[in-house]
Parts: C-alpha cells; structure tokens; sequence
C-alpha cells in the first residue's frame, strides 16, 4: 500500500477525475507534483501531508488573492490520510528566472519585478519577528539531520566542508543584532525557479510557498541572493557554479544588494545576508543522496559563511 499513491488517488477523485499527465514524488519534502487538465486548461496538482503544508496550501491561496500567484482552481483536505491539496492554473506568459540567468538574457527589469512584488506583500511592524523560529531553530534542526545522517552518503572531507559551514553560521547567528523588519506572508522560498515574471506585464508570480505562518521578510531576500551569490539555480541545473566570491562582484549580486538598501534600508540587506548564509546550510541535508551536487552546495556554503563572518570581523 502506497500512501503518497492512495492520497493523489483521493485528490484526484475529490476534483472529479481529470486526465493525469505525469506525477513526481519529491522525496525532499514529502510532496506530491502532478500536472492535469480538464481538457481547456492544464493544473498543477500538489498534494502533501500534516499541518505544514495545510499552511502552505493557505499561503498559496493568499499569494493568488494578492496578485501575487497563479489562479487557485480548488483546494481541499483528505481527512483519511492527513492530507491536503490544491490545484493551481498553469502559468502562461511568464518566464522562470532561474532560466533567464542561465540563459545569460535576465535584465534589471525582471529583478525589478520581483522585488516590486515582495513589496507588496502586508508586512506587520510590532517589533516582533520570528528569527528563533526562522533561522537559530531551522539551522539548529538542519544540523542534526546532517550529523546523524548516513556518513557514507558522502566523503568525510566533504563533509568536514559542510560540518564547518554550519559552525560558521552559527557563529555569525550568535552575534547578530536584527533589524526588525516587518513580517508577514511571504512566498518563503523566493529563489529564482520559484519566481516566473511577465515581460510584458512586468509582473512577477511566487510559487511553491513555504509552510510557515509568517516569516521576517529577510528571508526571502535572503533567498534572491542565494540564487546569485551562491549560485544555487546554476548548482542545481546540473551546471557548473562560478566562485561565490567572484558572483559578488555580478551586477545582479550588486542590484539586489542596492534594491534591498533603497527599497527596505541597510538593515535589510545585513539581515538577507545572515539568512542566506542559513539558506546556504539548511540546503545541505536534502541533497546528501547526491554526492557531487552536496559537495558543490557545501563548498558554496562554506564560501558564503567565511565571507559573512569576514565582513562582520
């Protein structure tokens, strides 16, 4: 009996049966990816289980009632296996900005659509923002997965790589004074494959949300630069990653870093540059099954720590 199986089955009946394409289990996450029609229209199906993503269905839905995300056809809850779905229209007309940075054609025009729409994200000022739970807790709970992973998995010097990339992000976390930006329901995972802009429109949409309830909006500022300083989209498309240090001087890397201090302040951009050195880390565990994309993370991680650290010496 195949659980993630049997809750595509029920998400599938409870939306009346339309034609599956293709399904991917993302083994990450625990999620399930399918594409769907209802013969007009194309759908991308996600199903997952447990509280989070009953969050992350909730963000995806106020994303789209923010202009924020592509339209939410249905979404429900299947009781008997703890599990949620939604089901969202195929995004038409735009562009991922992964593939435009790999295809050497992204201008300031689509970075400016990205971040005029993290603009617009209602952000609460109360003083309160949640770091413990976003950055210290996480960081806290990636280690662990790490040190009591399989040792195997990968080489004992690419791991000593990663162990130290974690001891300098951690120490960095232990000395920071916070801005206390704003929080609020942000996309939380707005790397650049999560990101699809409109050149005509220039309009940006947000998907596959994270399953926090609120989240500082450094972190997702943290994850636009993780795209290109540690060069993660490039990393993760099978390519081979510049040196983290030579991406900061990429005119993209230098146009965040200006539109973060113009749009939010020079606290913002000290806060995104802690979060994406935890971004950094916090990747390592889910990529320990792949060997050389792990070493390649890990070094990045490493680069991106010291550089951190150094900056703050």
């Amino acid at each position: 009996m195949d659980p993630y199986a049997d809750a595509l089955q029920a998400a599938l009946s409870a939306l009346g049966d339309p034609p599956l394409f293709s399904s991917k289990l993302r083994v990450n996450s625990g999620t399930i990816n399918a594409w769907v029609s209802d013969g007009d229209r194309r759908g991308f199906l996600k199903v997952g289980f447990g509280q989070g993503f009953h969050t992350e269905s909730l963000r995806v839905r106020e994303l789209y009632l923010l202009g924020l995300g592509p339209p939410v056809l249905a979404s429900g809850t299947l009781t008997d296996f703890d599990a949620h779905y939604y089901l969202t229209l195929e995004i038409v007309d735009h562009e991922p900005l992964d593939q435009l940075l790999l295809d050497g054609s992204l201008s300031t025009a689509d970075l400016d659509a990205a971040i005029s729409g993290l603009c617009r994200v209602p952000l609460t000022y109360d003083g309160f923002v949640a770091h413990e739970i976003a950055y210290v807790e996480r960081l806290s709970q990636r280690w662990a997965e790490l040190l009591t992973a399989t040792r195997g998995q990968v080489s004992d010097v690419t791991f000593r790589t990663a162990n130290e990339a974690f001891e300098n992000v951690a120490a960095a976390l232990s000395a920071v004074s916070w801005a206390h930006l704003g929080r609020g329901p942000v996309p939380g995972d707005a790397h650049f494959g999560n990101i699809w802009v409109n050149r005509s429109t220039r309009s940006a949409l947000f998907v596959d949300p994270a399953s926090f309830d609120e989240l500082p909006i450094s972190y997702d500022l943290g994850k636009l630069l993780q795209s290109v300083h540690l060069g993660y989209d490039r990393i993760m498309s099978g390519g081979e990653p510049v040196d983290s240090s030579a991406n900061r001087h990429s005119w993209q890397y230098r146009w965040i870093c200006s539109e973060i201090v113009n749009r939010w302040g020079v606290g913002a951009l000290s806060d995104a540059l802690v979060a994406e050195s935890v971004h950094a880390v916090c990747l390592l565990p889910h990529h320990l099954h792949e060997p050389e994309r792990f070493a390649l993370l890990a070094q990045g991680a490493l680069d991106v720590g010291k550089q951190l650290l150094a900056d703050r010496s």
